[in-house]
This record gives C-alpha cells, sequence and structure tokens, in this order.
C-alpha cells in the first residue's frame, strides 16, 4: 500500500476552490441585490406633526419656515413654491400644485392633508362655460388644457353655447368626459 501524498499546490488546485468561488458569488450577488432594492425604494415620508404646527397650513400665505414644518416639503420645495405663487398667484386648486418643481401627484396626495388652498373647496363651483377661461376650465374634473383650449376656440368660433350638452359638439369631448363634468358647468 503506498501512501499518495497530495502536494501544497494540488491541495489548493481549482478543482477544490470551485465550491468556495460559488458561495462567494452567491453571497456576493445576494448583497447586491438587497443593495440595489433599498436604494431604489423610495424612503417613507414621515407623517409626524412637527412641534408648534398649526393644521392646516395655507399654501398660499404660508412662508417658508411655515411650508417646512409639513412632513415631506424641504427647503428647496418650499422655496418652489413661494417662487411658484409669486410668479403666477394664488394656487386656485391642487392641481396647480403639481406645476411647483418637486411636487407630483404621489407627493401631494401625501401632504394634501397638512395643507389648504384659501378659498379653495372640495365643494365645485358651477362654472359658466360662456365666460370661463382656459385656466377655469381646467379646474373642471378631467379637463386639461388641450380640452379648455378646445372649449374656448369652440366658442369663439361658434359664438355661446345655448346649452351644456352643447359641448358635445367640441373636438376631443367624449361622453364620458361631459359626464363627469355636466354637474359643474352651466350656460347662465
Amino acid at each position: 500500500m503506498s501512501e499518495t501524498k497530495t502536494t501544497p499546490e494540488e491541495a489548493i488546485s481549482p478543482k477544490s476552490r470551485k465550491p468556495f468561488s460559488l458561495g462567494f458569488l452567491f453571497i456576493l450577488a445576494f448583497f447586491i441585490g438587497l443593495a440595489w432594492t433599498l436604494l431604489k425604494e423610495e424612503p417613507p415620508v414621515n407623517t409626524r406633526v412637527k412641534k408648534n404646527m398649526s393644521l392646516p397650513i395655507d399654501v398660499n400665505t404660508a412662508n417658508r419656515a411655515e411650508l417646512q414644518k409639513v412632513p415631506g416639503i424641504g427647503p428647496g420645495i418650499a422655496r418652489n413654491i413661494i417662487v411658484y405663487r409669486k410668479s403666477n398667484g394664488e394656487f386656485k386648486n391642487w392641481n396647480e400644485l403639481q406645476k411647483v418643481k418637486g411636487l407630483g401627484p404621489k407627493k401631494i396626495k401625501r401632504i394634501k392633508k397638512f395643507l389648504k388652498i384659501k378659498n379653495f373647496s372640495s365643494e365645485k363651483s358651477i362654472i359658466n362655460i360662456n365666460t370661463a377661461t382656459v385656466d377655469e376650465l381646467q379646474t373642471l374634473t378631467g379637463i386639461g388644457r388641450g380640452i379648455a383650449q378646445k372649449i374656448s376656440d369652440y366658442r369663439t368660433a361658434n359664438g355661446a353655447f345655448k346649452q351644456i350638452e352643447d359641448l358635445k359638439n367640441v373636438k376631443g369631448m367624449s361622453a364620458k368626459k361631459y359626464d363627469k363634468i355636466q354637474n359643474e358647468i352651466d350656460v347662465k
């Protein structure tokens, strides 16, 4: 019986290192995937109200420090709100707030409970489609700038609407859109 002796070179041969390197690569891939997932997710907004905060805050009168008390509004967004307000006048509705750099629909949904818009009511007032501006028409449910402009153009070309149903003659005004706004409009 002859004993086979392994040399040190044979003990660490590529064949014996294979299970170790596969395990190491698996663990490395796991941690890279975990890090990627954690970095990709948006951190939750702290919804705890900051001290000395009177709720809700009016976005049309609040200064930068007051706006920063709202969870999810930092110095940059507070500054952007004020700059937009100075350039465009007071906010008339929640959709207009989306025009502020850094405020999208998701963020507005999260911070809306801490804010108010002076003279804004969740109960919409009736809009006279014969006298409304394009901006006023955009406050109607589901009406964007494009359709609002088409309503204004139609009115200019054809004269005042005689009845609200005439709105169906405007190109792009679907029956579904009309149904959504029929209780929000009038021809007075």
